[in-house]
């Protein structure tokens, strides 16, 4: 049985990575075959599911992952454009590809619905999240919107945006996606501004809940220590890399314990570095996965329990136990 998970509940994934006080010493476990190309994963009733991104079938291990089978579900599926989120009677994700996919609803058996309506959200859908008892949706035609029901409620809460990531901290909201879209609220969004520069493209953002952030795309990277009030540059690199850190998916920058633990998918290498910012850190390579055989290219974090899961091009994941 696993740990409950982040990924369950109140948000989608380690999506922003809402502070996690949990242990944060990060110890490489082994690679895992699974038999697909998986970005994300996740938990539920006590079974991991591996979610393919190329229009094949969910995997499942009821064995902790030692072994891998085909699902309950023959529907063939693509999850790329954000992670699952998890309740206790059902897995909801973004099925299908960029300009044609919908909120699925699967509750681990052999069918899967379309819960969503009444959204301006219809088939290009970026971004889909929960936080405390509301899911976020965004349709690159559309606004960013919110709602306590899938069915119904849905409210606009930010102009029309290509937006890929919203964290909360403490009542802090950030959202970020493409260039240009991109905004915070401390008050419930009844006043919204933007967060940082117009031309910053964000791909994920993580807080440690004491007014740290630190978010970033394929090249540009930002961290904050007044709660978002200002943003400055920030080295994540490791010694030596040169390689662009692109962060791509918005799981990858997490917040543990006393660490940011991020994947620089340019330079193959899992990093953190402590929840104490400055511009130019101390970064620990927790893992680089150049020294693997089993390493295709890691492709983003997924965080179930007390464990990481780095899946990888390789048909497989790298875990790692945190203690």
């Amino acid at each position: 049985m696993f740990p409950t998970s982040i990924l369950a509940g109140t948000y989608g994934a380690t999506v922003g990575s809402t502070p996690d006080p949990g242990p944060d010493t990060i110890t490489y476990h082994s690679f895992v075959y699974s038999g697909i190309v998986a970005i994300f994963m996740a938990e539920f009733n006590n079974n991991l599911y591996a979610f393919p991104n190329n229009n094949t079938r969910i995997k499942v291990s009821t064995d902790s992952g030692s072994t891998w089978n085909n699902s309950p579900l023959t529907t063939n599926v693509a999850v790329a454009y954000g992670p699952p989120v998890v309740e206790s009677n059902k897995i909801l994700f973004i099925n299908g590809g960029a300009s044609n996919n919908y909120v699925a609803q699967w509750d681990g058996t052999n069918s899967i619905s379309s819960p969503v309506s009444g959204t301006s959200s219809l088939a290009q859908i970026g971004l889909f999240q929960k936080i405390g008892n509301y899911y976020y949706i965004n349709d690159y035609g559309g606004p960013l919107e919110r709602s306590t029901s899938l069915g119904s409620g849905w409210s606009n809460i930010s102009n029309t945006g290509r937006h890929r990531f919203i964290t909360e901290s403490g009542g802090t909201f950030i959202w970020g996606g493409r260039t240009g879209f991109n905004g915070i609220t401390k008050d419930n969004f009844n006043n919204v501004t933007s967060a940082f520069s117009s031309n910053i493209w964000m791909d994920a953002m993580a807080t440690d809940g004491n007014g740290n952030w630190v978010g970033a795309d394929q090249n540009q990277m930002l961290y904050s220590t007044d709660d978002g009030d200002n943003w400055n540059n920030i080295e994540l690199r490791s010694s030596g890399d040169t390689l662009q850190i692109n962060i791509e998916y918005s799981t990858n920058i997490l917040n543990i314990g006393n660490k940011f633990v991020y994947l620089d998918k340019g330079n193959k290498k899992l990093l953190s570095i402590s929840t104490s910012l400055s511009a130019n850190p101390t970064v620990t390579v927790e893992k680089d996965f150049t020294d693997s055989s089993a390493t295709r290219f890691p492709i983003a974090i997924n965080k179930i329990g007390d464990a990481l899961y780095v899946t990888d091009a390789f048909y497989g994941y790298h875990k790692f136990d945190l203690t």
